[in-house]
């Protein structure tokens, strides 16, 4: 009966060692996977800023196309400046969530029609 135990212990122990390396395999492989998402994310943020400023603010900043506004003497009407106070106080809050809001801001605008 003790050999029987011994036996069982042993099958036990190679059953564990067995499923111990599977899971380090596998968190190996969760780690590469995290950091290849983190990649594309990173990619698709900066891909997004690129087309975004391209489509949107033909290559100027904001403090340049303010400056713009200013000198042409163009004045903000309500909708502008409260758009304005909002992209203000993002840039305070979380800069990173202001490209979001200037395109889903420019999503919800209606088309002008030349």
């Amino acid at each position: 009966e003790s050999l029987q135990v011994v036996e069982e212990f042993k099958k036990k122990k190679l059953a564990y060692r067995d499923l111990h390396e599977e899971l380090m395999g596998l968190k190996a492989e969760r780690e590469t996977v995290a950091k290849l998402l983190n990649q594309a994310r990173e990619q698709l943020v900066s891909n997004f800023e690129a087309w975004y400023a391209k489509t949107y603010t033909d290559g100027r900043d904001d403090a340049q196309a303010y400056q713009q506004e200013q000198a042409n003497g163009d004045r903000l009407d309500e909708v502008e400046q409260f758009d304005r106070m909002e992209e203000e106080r993002l840039l305070r809050e979380d800069p990173s969530s202001l490209e979001f809001y200037r395109a889903q801001r420019m999503t919800r605008k209606p088309k002008r029609e030349i």
